[in-house]
């Protein structure tokens, strides 16, 4: 052994005596007003400085002060520097931190941040604290309740670190202690000034100094989605008056994994690629932040090194060797100095004198050998192989992490870009659908049934056998779907449902018309469910909901195209009759439309061609974020088939699709008979059937925003919309049948407005539902209501009861617009259950069992399992009991 190294193993053991506190963590129960029952839990050093700084450290949740205290560096640091720790803990059952009442959110409201605020001031007064010198910092709900003290205690706080939380009023319920699921997973978004405004109204007229703060999130976060860490910075950023663009982009600070983004002197955000929930707490980047500046034993050579490193070690503690969230300390890992290091006296806080000369004496040696992405057998989390996950993966894993965490800017982008290049064709897609499925309807006007001899019975059979067709293909076209190329699948579908249109000028009777009404049932019957599934390819929850109503308007704007179209071509005079004129031009805008969707239609966001890498990028992890689900996935599998037929809310979709669809035939082949037949002329009825199309835009318009003003309990707006339908069906039953303009409003209002009520159905069908082969399978029963409920629907109007329609009307309003109501409202109860125990289940969980993995091949042939994103395992919503339900 070298002589410099003896003498310092002997310095070593002659200072450790010195060196060991006596000093535990102890209880204050008498700390001064705490109506929310907080508790106060506290560090104070044997050695303590004048006037000592104070940090406040709070506990994440299902954890307790003595787990925080124990897992985390800020007990050796108040030894070494004589400053006091704070460990509050939560009242709560669940330990989790009150950020969703009134009471909390609101300074001296009496909830559990008027209860840590008196645990500083009671610190303060006790042992004499520098009231400049109080921080404020936690993890998880922990970080939550950080944002929400520097929000309501300003004046108290010089600074404050938040790990991994969300914005200050993001949670909030007006429930002590409540869960926000909204914010949890990342759809709480707002401004820049409203999150501000939120924040300055927990404090109103406060207009002193306030903490300086920095953010932590990581981008792979499925307990508080990365989002959330774009909407806090958002918020300080507006309270600091910052530009939402960083000054300053530092990659690899304070680690590799992560990137520091400097907004200005009082705000900083660092985003870590690929890390999950549980940050681990930066200790010596911590003591920097609060201006506590710390030195330690340099090695020779590297005079710059920092205490601790950048990993959250704690006394040689690797921050990989432990588990912060609420689990044992893993063993500490020491081995023999190996090299020689100089002693540096340790400097903190401008003008204090240090409590020791001396830190450290040995260095715990990192373990050198990179942890991931090779995990032992001992990993707790979802595991699959490759050939079963998601699509994506290989893009994220080759490009993942070259790019940063999505920034405002960025996003609005991607939005901005996604709304034309995907939103404007799909539109597209669905107004031919239904300019195409009204044809017939249109066509009985223009000289359908006089020139093919046909009666009323056999035009209800037609659109009867158009729903045979659509229920018959819906099966083998969504295999189809899955195994072939997305995008080319659907361009070729619409190719063969446009030659088919063309194909009904040729029909001169009822039996050709059975065959080719059949055979574009058949070619549209998976059109829907791949509008669907695109949708959620590239866009999160909360903008599913209010796009759904966007895309749909074009369904409601189909009777306009079609309704003014028909009136132009009935002044049309020539060998061609109207009704075969109608068939040709519709038939050559689906042809354009095919080509359009050969070249643009994406078949996911990797193979996206109009995004860039980075948008590619961002996009994908933006929809695993929101939706922990996977965005496409190539392999039929069996058991997700299987568990699909078993859960009972597949069935309640299908059920209540069904019902919506049993009224449906009002739309799309009896509106026009019941027009002419009230007395109105051919002519005129094609601009009722404009102006009916022109209320049901309106009426989408309205859903949109009402969708995104209230999101949070769709049931409620599916019901509200199949009122008006109910209301106008006993008005055609009741108003006398002279009251033309009454009996035509009636009949507007019934026929236009149950449609938003699919429209919410629909999207809920996918959105609960995880796992590619479950959303399909889940599409397809969903379709197969919706065809049964068309197949009957035709039915329904016995031409003996015409024109009046007694039965009809009556088994309308039972069935579709009050029994779907009620159908809706089940399955709504039965998510809200499973989302109260998932919430209970993913609180218990500890970090690695909230991970995905992937089981791989490496170069040398050895099978490892990397450690990836939960949402990309292709897991269905059973099987992964972090997927919580929208509702």
């Amino acid at each position: 052994m070298r002589p410099l190294t003896l003498l310092t193993t002997a310095l070593a053991g002659l200072l450790a005596p010195s060196l060991t506190s006596a000093a535990s963590l102890q209880q204050v129960t008498s700390f001064g007003a705490n109506p929310s029952g907080a508790k106060m839990y506290i560090y104070v050093p044997d050695k303590l400085a004048a006037s000592p700084p104070i940090i406040v450290a709070i506990h994440y949740c299902s954890g307790t002060a003595s787990a925080y205290y124990s897992n985390t560096p800020y007990k050796g640091y108040a030894d070494t520097y004589g400053l006091i720790v704070i460990y509050p803990e939560s009242p709560y059952s669940g330990t989790c931190w009150d950020v969703s009442s009134t009471a909390s959110l609101t300074h001296d409201g009496g909830g559990n941040s008027n209860a840590i605020a008196n645990m500083v001031t009671y610190t303060l007064d006790k042992y004499a604290g520098d009231k400049s010198k109080v921080f404020v910092t936690g993890t998880s709900s922990g970080a939550m309740m950080t944002n929400v003290m520097a929000a309501t205690y300003p004046e108290l706080f010089a600074a404050g670190i938040a790990y991994s939380g969300v914005p200050a009023g993001c949670f909030y319920t007006g429930t002590v202690n409540g869960w926000n699921s909204t914010c949890s997973q990342g759809q709480s978004i707002a401004s820049q000034q409203a999150w501000a405004q939120t924040a300055l109204n927990m404090y109103p007229g406060y207009s002193g100094s306030r903490p300086r703060m920095q953010i932590y999130h990581g981008s792979a976060d499925t307990t508080l989605y990365p989002q959330n860490w774009n909407e806090t910075i958002k918020q300080w950023t507006g309270v600091f008056g910052y530009s939402l663009t960083p000054q300053q982009t530092l990659p690899g600070t304070p680690s590799e994994q992560y990137t520091k983004y400097v907004y200005g002197p009082n705000l900083e955000g660092i985003y870590g690629t690929g890390v999950g929930h549980s940050v681990p707490v930066m200790g010596a980047e911590d003591l920097k932040w609060f201006g506590i500046t710390v030195r330690r034993l340099h090695a020779a050579g590297n005079d710059d090194a920092d205490l601790g490193g950048t990993t959250g070690d704690v006394d040689g503690e690797r921050a990989a060797d432990r588990r912060v969230h609420g689990c044992e300390v893993g063993p500490m890992r020491r081995e023999r100095v190996e090299r020689v290091y100089r002693l540096r006296e340790p400097v903190y806080l401008p003008g204090r004198e240090p409590v020791f000369s001396i830190n450290e004496i040995t260095q715990v040696m990192a373990d050198e050998k990179e942890i991931e992405p090779k995990v032992t057998s001992t990993s707790k989390g979802k595991t699959v192989s490759e050939k079963n996950a998601d699509v994506t993966l290989r893009l994220l894993e080759q490009h993942g992490d070259e790019f940063g965490p999505l920034t405002p800017e960025m996003e609005k982008k991607i939005r901005r870009k996604l709304y034309l290049r995907v939103m404007t064709l799909l539109s597209a897609i669905n107004i031919m659908l239904f300019v195409d499925k009204s044809t017939l309807g249109y066509a009985a006007i223009l000289g359908l049934f006089e020139e093919t001899g046909i009666r009323q019975a056999q035009y209800n059979n037609l659109n009867t056998m158009f729903y045979v067709g659509y229920l018959a293909f819906q099966w083998p076209g969504h295999i189809l779907m899955q195994k072939l190329p997305f995008s080319k699948y659907v361009a070729i579908t619409i190719f063969i449902w446009s030659v088919l249109i063309f194909l009904h000028c040729t029909a001169t009777s009822y039996a050709g018309l059975i065959v080719l009404r059949l055979l574009l049932g058949a070619a549209e019957a998976t059109i829907v469910p791949a509008m669907e599934i695109t949708i959620g390819m590239f866009f999160n929850r909360r903008e599913q909901s209010y796009l759904q109503p966007v895309l749909w308007i074009t369904c409601q704007a189909a009777p306009l195209v079609t309704g003014f179209l028909s009136y132009g071509l009935l002044y049309a005079e020539g060998p061609v009759l109207p009704w075969k004129l109608l068939h040709i031009v519709t038939g050559g805008l689906t042809l354009f439309l095919a080509a359009w969707v050969w070249f643009e239609y994406p078949s996911n966001p990797a193979e996206a061609r109009f995004l860039t890498l980075e948008e590619k990028i961002h996009v994908i992890r933006r929809v695993h974020a929101a939706q922990q689900s996977s965005i496409e996935q190539k392999r039929f599998k069996r058991e997700q088939v299987v568990e699909t037929l078993r859960d009972p809310v597949s069935w309640l979709f299908a059920l209540q699709s069904f019902t919506l669809m049993y009224s449906n035939n009002l739309n799309y082949g009896q509106k026009n008979l019941i027009t002419t037949s009230i007395g109105i002329k051919p002519l005129g009825s094609t601009l009722v059937a404009a102006a009916g199309g022109a209320f049901g835009i309106l009426c989408c318009v309205v859903a949109t925003l009402a969708l995104r003003r209230w999101p949070s309990n769709l049931a409620l707006h599916g019901t509200l919309w199949c009122m008006p339908a109910v209301a106008g069906g006993v008005a055609m039953v009741t108003v006398p049948w002279d009251r033309k303009i009454g009996l035509l409003a009636c009949l507007i209002l019934a026929a236009a407005t149950y449609g938003v009520t699919y429209i919410i159905a629909l999207g809920w069908t996918t959105s609960t539902a995880a796992g590619y082969t479950k959303k399909l399978t889940r599409n397809v029963m969903f379709m197969l209501g919706y065809s049964v409920g068309n197949l009957v629907s035709p039915q329904i109007w016995v031409p003996a009861n015409a024109p009046r329609f007694y039965g009809a009307w009556a088994s309308m309003i039972s069935v579709s617009w009050i029994g779907t109501p009620v159908i809706l409202w089940i399955i709504r109860f039965i998510l809200v259950r499973r989302n109260k125990e998932r919430l209970e289940y993913i609180a218990g969980l500890s970090e690695d069992e909230r991970d995905g993995w992937v089981e791989q091949v490496d170069e040398g042939g050895e099978t490892i399992r990397v450690k990836v994103d939960l949402a990309v395992l292709d897991l269905t919503d059973l099987q992964n009991k972090q997927f919580l339900y929208p509702i």
